[in-house]
């Protein structure tokens, strides 16, 4: 798979940033639905684009979607 661009990987760390991790039962459905699509692009990222978007990540949110 080819590497992503700095423009697409930095936008993909500001939705994990965003994203919040602590449950609200008002906003579940929608963190939930917002969770599974950063989870299934995480999942496609090559090592050499994980290791450009970690620095961009909270590391407590980074930790969650497995990138560390």
């Amino acid at each position: 798979m080819t590497t992503l661009s700095n423009n697409r990987l930095e936008r993909i760390a500001r939705n994990i940033n965003a994203m919040e991790l602590a449950d609200d039962p008002r906003n579940y459905k929608y963190w939930r639905s917002v969770y599974a699509r950063i989870v299934r692009v995480t999942r496609q990222l090559t090592p050499e684009d994980k290791k450009v978007l970690l620095p961009l990540c909270i590391p407590v949110k980074a930790k969650a979607f497995n990138l560390i």
